[in-house]
């Protein structure tokens, strides 16, 4: 604000802080909602295009309310955001709303969200064009282009606010108290906007406030101004999908990638010619090669950092380019609506193709590829264009490093379809089952994979087909667990999370086993692909839904043993690792029960949230981590909880596991009011 003119403090303080309450409200909602619709990425994806249609929502009522004059205009918004802080109640409120059992985790978030947000939501989107319009007939003489700037800014600074300073420190309660009290010092800032405005009445702007003369946009304008902001907002969402899939989600990965999302709008609206000048079109094509190098390979070779920094760097610049393009062709009045108007619509449809569109076309990350494939497209027409010398073979060596991409990710792509019996994908993630070893009698099998994580194999020998593999070896964790019950009496077993379902290879006459499981085609994989759960001499039962709220609606169901092991490609959802989730697996727990949650992960610490939730319980255990030392087996780590010290001392754990109260652990135990990933994320990979 200290740089802007005096008269413009006011118009700023409205913008910025509208700015600033909507994407707060965003990582707070998308936080709440992990929980409820299975705590996996899709939820994030839900939330982010919700966010966006309201944004177009928002944009759409202002640019309809600028037909009328402009003082009820400003009486017309005052009243609404009155309306919106009347009805909008706590944040808890959100929560409460019924849903259909089974629904789809999308839709149900769209009507979650419409139904606790929607109207607050709406007016805070539409402020931002509204009080520039009001601004440029205000004060003519002003660049209102500056406010847009100072939007952004706003934004950019909740996201780093949420993070660092909020999500740490404040209850889901006193995020939503201060939500609320952001609203109400929101609406005091635009009544006090909106009686300047009024005073000031009717000017006409005669020029654009940049000192190009107004003349209408071209065609090729107007359609630049939906497809970039398409591209940069389908790039959002793929790439917060893409650093998602091997740690749980969680606000500081979102709020990073949204900041350097609104960042590239502040530097381009700020007038700065590098956003869209030649050497950032060098950038992305650089960029684009890294970003080839991350998507072929397993993210755990150089670690999560390096990861991050590889998808950011291309996310960002390419960000720069495409608003900086938008930037260039922006309408000389910065009180056009249309073009807000078509800003947010490109954001709503670029989300909208990467979380509806791209699931049904693809079986894979396709878009991840296809969105590099499109802005390197941009960058090199834009880069021969403004070369004047030479254009042809500029032309010819620009389409060909363009088909050497396309070729290096078709490549790509088809060794993904090699060897896939099966290759699957929805809100829950991407699966498939690869025929391996074909040629080798003893290790011919089928195995699963989630995202880039194996889920178990089966071997195809007859003497083979029922042992158990992967992370649930007779000598691994699991197995220990399993041996360590009596064996003359039959056990009740619970199973949190499906995969293969190598796990009811355990089970033996006059045992129950009951798989609870959230993604219907892991069911169908297990039950069509792999026969363990046909094998199994066990009584084997697969309850479909989220584990969570399943248990939740039941009664006690007295297991001897309950394993956790939901995991959606490297990641397990957090929200099955509370400590209120764990005292309602005590509540399922029989008096001498053991509970086994399978922890490995390349990425987390996990053994120090669960030493925190045991030292918060009450609860002795030990954890032990395994090599892969078999060829049936991986490498795995596993806590074992109990309430009876004396059942973690017998012969299955001897010399193998360890207790965990000399595990150091995080600062605060992890509740639903509060997780911290930062405390146990392994930047360096494992």
């Amino acid at each position: 604000l200290a740089t802007l003119p005096p008269p413009m403090w006011l118009h700023g303080l409205v913008v910025s802080s509208a700015a600033f309450l909507l994407f707060l409200v965003q990582p707070m909602l998308g936080k709440f909602l992990l929980p409820r619709f299975g705590g996996g990425a899709a939820v994030w994806t839900g939330c982010l295009v919700f966010f966006q249609a309201g944004l177009f929502g928002g944009y759409l009522y202002a640019h309809l309310l600028g037909r009328v004059t402009l003082r009820r205009q400003v009486a017309i918004h005052v009243a609404v955001v009155g309306v919106a802080i009347l009805v909008f109640g706590r944040m808890e409120s959100v929560l409460d709303r019924e849903l259909e059992p089974g629904g789809s985790p999308f839709w149900g978030i769209q009507e979650v969200l419409a139904a606790g947000i929607g109207l607050p939501y709406l007016a805070l989107g539409a402020s931002a064009p509204l009080v520039q319009r009001w601004f440029e007939r205000a004060l003519p003489e002003l660049p209102a282009y500056r406010l847009y700037a100072l939007s952004n800014l706003g934004s950019f600074g909740a996201l780093f606010a949420y993070p660092v300073l909020i999500e740490p420190h404040l209850t889901r309660s006193e995020q939503s108290t201060l939500f609320q009290l952001g609203l109400y010092v929101f609406s005091g800032l635009l009544l006090a906007c909106g009686t300047v405005t009024w005073r000031a009445g009717e000017t006409t702007a005669r020029a654009g406030r940049d000192g190009r003369e107004e003349a209408p946009a071209s065609i090729r304008d107007r359609l630049a101004w939906w497809v970039l902001p398409l591209c940069s907002a389908a790039w959002l969402v793929a790439i917060t999908q893409a650093v998602s899939e091997n740690v749980p989600p969680m606000p500081f990965l979102w709020t990073l990638f949204l900041a350097l999302y609104l960042l590239s709008y502040v530097f381009a609206f700020q007038g700065h010619a590098w956003v869209s000048g030649r050497w950032v079109q060098l950038v992305v094509i650089g960029a684009a090669a890294l970003v080839a190098r991350a998507h072929d390979r397993d993210q755990a070779d150089d670690g999560y950092l390096m990861t991050l920094l590889e998808y950011g760097s291309l996310f960002f610049v390419s960000c720069c380019f495409l608003h900086g393009e938008l930037y260039r062709r922006r309408p000389a009045r910065a009180g056009d609506s249309s073009f807000y108007l078509a800003l947010s619509g490109g954001g709503v449809l670029g989300g909208l193709a990467v979380a509806l569109l791209a699931p049904g076309l693809a079986t894979t990350w396709i878009e991840l590829p296809l969105l590099v494939l499109v802005v390197l497209g941009i960058a090199l027409f834009e880069l021969c264009r403004s070369l004047g010398h030479g254009r042809g073979v500029v032309k010819a060596s620009a389409l060909l490093l363009w088909c050497g991409f396309a070729g290096y990710f078709t490549m790509q792509e088809l060794e993904l379809r090699e060897g896939a019996l099966v290759r699957a994908r929805n809100a829950y993630g991407v699966h498939a089952v690869y025929e391996l070893d074909r040629g080798d009698p003893l290790r011919h099998r089928y195995e699963l994979t989630s995202g880039t994580t194996a889920h178990g194999w089966q071997y195809r020998a007859e003497e083979y087909r029922r042992e158990p593999t992967a992370y649930f070896t007779r000598q691994g964790g699991v197995g220990r667990v399993f041996r360590s019950f009596p064996s003359d009496r039959p056990l009740n077993v619970g199973i949190v999370g499906l995969g293969a379902g190598v796990l009811a290879t355990y089970g033996n006459r006059g045992d129950r086993i009951r798989f609870y499981e959230i993604d219907p085609k892991v069911i169908d994989v297990a039950r069509e692909t792999f026969t363990f759960l046909a094998d199994s001499r066990a009584e084997v039962e697969v309850v479909a839904g989220d584990a969570r709220v399943v248990l939740e609606g039941e009664g006690p169901q007295g297991y001897d043993l309950l394993v956790l092991d939901a995991f959606s490609s490297d990641a397990i959802p957090v929200h099955l690792l509370t400590r209120e989730c764990f005292e309602l697996y005590l509540r399922h727990l029989a008096p001498r029960g053991m509970i086994a949650v399978h922890v490995s992960s390349r990425y987390l610490d996990l053994v120090r949230v669960l030493a925190s939730t045991a030292g918060e319980l009450g609860l002795p255990g030990l954890w032990m981590s395994l090599p892969a030392s078999e060829l049936a087996a991986l490498p795995s780590t596993w806590v074992v909880l109990c309430r009876d010290p004396e059942q973690l001392e017998v012969e299955a754990f001897r010399g193998v596991g360890e207790s965990l109260e000399s595990v150091r652990r995080p600062a605060r135990p992890w509740t639903d009011e509060h997780q911290s990933l930062f405390e146990v994320l392994a930047w360096g990979g494992r």
